[in-house]
């Protein structure tokens, strides 16, 4: 890479906040190179050659391409490593995409030897439509049910996935299926105290460990559950959901413009600054795990409530303007 190339990626990245590892890669030439190069990248930022990239690596990443770049922010550094660890180990490894092992993942996180009755509480969870089966667009999704900030699986690291669970080769998991799998994870469910931020979050936990879940805030540290409990009655019906009745009845509309950015960050699933259609989806289910996910026509019409710039959505000041009007 050139010098001017360079300064021109410390120039566009100087602000805090503003780095995307995207958009990086693409600009440097990276994301066009052969898997070669990419792995002598990668045996560069791996600074204690351990095999792994870990946080405070990453932390200092630009400063691999520039000795004068900043390091990245705390919130950058978190959103790249969520964006890479396929298996919340809490670090990278070098084959990155389609790297996901289902196996592996259940046996770091310790889940593997839990009970047949835990396996359907935790399938009622990644059930997000609560059709009785986890279809492939649910099982895409399936790490941020353990982390919020986690990354959607590659389709090919879906259909593997898929494969591996769907015994009957209806191109779903049901789940007696999902119980007769030995390598499906067991889980349990959260308490009943409304602790929301990351649904199986609890499963993660193994005694003398830290959790998987990196995503600490929770919604009802924000709202109170009677509040959340009667916004989600209101809306149970197919078509009824109403945003800003939603926001009043929850409370959020009565809370500080410092709450409304927090429970956005919330919200904002995959940590890019924005709400996008698929996140708003599962809105619902953000404040409760077992509610239903928005319908097509609910999902539209609160993008096209909230999206006053119309690029297909929502910002953190749109959110807020919405919130609060």
């Amino acid at each position: 890479m050139t010098y001017p190339t360079l300064m021109l990626l410390e120039c566009a990245f100087s602000a805090a906040d503003s780095f995307d590892y995207k958009k990086f890669f693409k600009a440097c030439g990276l994301a066009s190179k052969s898997a070669d190069d990419v792995k002598k990248a990668f045996a560069t930022i791996d600074q204690d050659n351990s095999g792994f990239i870990e946080e405070d690596e990453l932390k200092l990443f630009l400063q691999n391409f520039s000795a004068s770049a900043r390091a990245l922010t705390d919130k950058e550094t978190k959103a790249f490593l969520a964006a890479g660890d396929s298996d919340g180990d809490g670090k990278i490894g070098v084959d990155g995409a389609d790297s996901f092992d289902y196996k592996k993942f259940f046996k770091t996180c310790g889940l593997s030897g839990k009970s047949d009755d835990g396996v359907k509480k935790a399938f009622a969870i990644i059930d997000q439509d609560k059709s009785g089966f986890i279809e492939e667009d649910e099982l895409k999704l399936f790490l941020q049910n353990f982390s919020g900030g986690a990354r959607a699986l590659t389709d090919a690291e879906t259909k593997a996935f898929l494969k591996a669970g769907d015994s009957d080769g209806d191109g779903k998991i049901g789940a007696d299926g999902n119980s007769s799998n030995p390598y499906i994870v067991p889980a349990t469910l959260t308490d009943s105290s409304h602790h929301r931020a990351s649904p199986l979050s609890c499963i993660t936990e193994r005694p003398g460990s830290e959790p998987l879940t990196r995503n600490k805030m929770s919604i009802s540290s924000i709202l109170s559950a009677d509040g959340i409990d009667s916004a989600i009655k209101d809306c149970q019906a197919p078509d009824s959901f109403c945003p800003k009745k939603f926001f009043q009845l929850c409370g959020l509309s009565k809370k500080s413009p410092q709450d409304v950015k927090k429970v956005f960050g919330i919200l904002d699933h995959d940590t890019s600054g924005f709400i996008e259609e698929k996140e708003l989806k599962f809105f619902l289910q953000r404040f409760c795990p077992g509610a239903r996910v928005l319908t097509d026509k609910e999902t539209k019409n609160f993008l096209s409530v909230a999206d006053d710039d119309s690029d297909g959505r929502i910002g953190a000041e749109e959110f807020q303007a919405m919130v609060l009007s």
